[in-house]
């Protein structure tokens, strides 16, 4: 599986893909050397196509491509682990890494292993509660630092989980 393809299934498991994004991954594969019939006609469709048949190309072409799809949990756990990375690396803002792992933890139902992440979003330390953070309609209303290292903090831990 290459990269578009990881990504896309995120979207998708997320509900955010879209006509468009199914015609962007068949060019991403075609372009990672990967070609089938039912991949050459989703790339060349227009990405305001009715998304049924942008499905139904894409479920021929990874039948093709002889690919599976992976569960949505497994997916998802390896996201929010990636976004953990990239919060550590400096890729991501904290505070955008951390709502973005928050809205997976409530798609996931709160699985107890990232429950800490529901807390570092409201600003509050995970294990006493404290308050590190306080928003203003949703606009920062003090200084971040101890808030962006309790997000670091569990950045750490989290892109070391194995989950089972």
């Amino acid at each position: 599986m290459n990269e578009a393809t990881k990504h896309f299934y995120e979207k998708f498991y997320l509900q955010q893909a879209h006509s468009s994004d199914y015609v962007d991954w068949a060019i991403a594969c075609l372009e990672d050397g990967f070609d089938t019939k039912n991949l050459r006609i989703l790339a060349a469709m227009e990405k305001s196509s009715y998304t049924y048949e942008v499905e139904e190309k894409f479920r021929r072409a990874l039948s093709e491509l002889d690919w599976k799809f992976p569960s949505e949990k497994e997916t998802l756990e390896s996201y929010v682990k990636d976004l953990a990375k990239a919060i550590i690396n400096g890729e991501l803002n904290p505070a955008d890494g951390c709502h973005k792992i928050y809205n997976v933890v409530t798609f996931l139902e709160y699985p107890k292993e990232l429950s800490s992440w529901i807390y570092l979003d409201e600003g509050l330390l995970p294990e006493t509660y404290e308050t590190l953070y306080e928003f203003f309609e949703d606009v920062p209303s003090q200084n971040t630092d101890k808030w962006f290292k309790a997000i670091f903090d569990e950045a750490k831990k989290l892109a070391e989980t194995n989950f089972s």
